[in-house]
């Protein structure tokens, strides 16, 4: 795998960022927090330094943009997504009339999904973390580590002889 070099920090559109380039000649800009580069950040790469900061730009200018997109959560609370955080990346939506950074990897329904349908995952899910509890009763009550009742028995033999 190639190492980033730290090569310039440079403002795109009004916003601080840190252009590194690999000994593959490959460009990579990131983002900062805090006053430092934050790898956690990727706005752009490319084979060149205007492609990286084209991408760059691309992504920022789409950070940039709000819209109204309803959802509703697998928890059947509804909710608005608005943009993506212009620092970390994060998804910002209204949830209850509370502006909340939501996970970029959050699951939800589209506003669309019937409300039967919303209901029923509910309830499946909850059945299944009664299942899943009820699973764990079993396994705390009656179940042992093979290797400990071999090394159990391996001494009682041991200790017979």
């Amino acid at each position: 795998m190639a190492t980033d070099v730290s090569v310039t920090k440079r403002e795109i559109i009004g916003t601080p960022t840190y252009v590194f380039v690999n000994e593959a000649g490959m460009f990579a800009i990131y983002g900062e927090t805090d006053n430092q580069v934050d790898r956690q950040q990727l706005l752009g790469r490319g084979e060149t330094l205007d492609k990286a900061v084209t991408s760059a730009r691309a992504e920022l200018t789409k950070r940039r943009v709000e819209v109204e997109l309803p959802f509703v959560s697998v928890r059947g609370v509804e909710g608005v997504a608005t943009k993506r955080h212009g620092k970390n990346g994060t998804i910002m939506a209204r949830i209850k009339g509370r502006s909340e950074q939501v996970d970029v990897s959050t699951k939800v329904f589209k506003a669309d999904t019937p409300t039967e349908v919303i209901e029923e995952y509910i309830e499946a899910q909850e059945q299944q973390m009664e299942r899943y509890k009820r699973l764990r009763q079993i396994e705390n009550q009656h179940t042992v580590r093979l290797s400990v009742l071999l090394d159990v028995a391996v001494a009682a033999k041991a200790a017979g002889n």
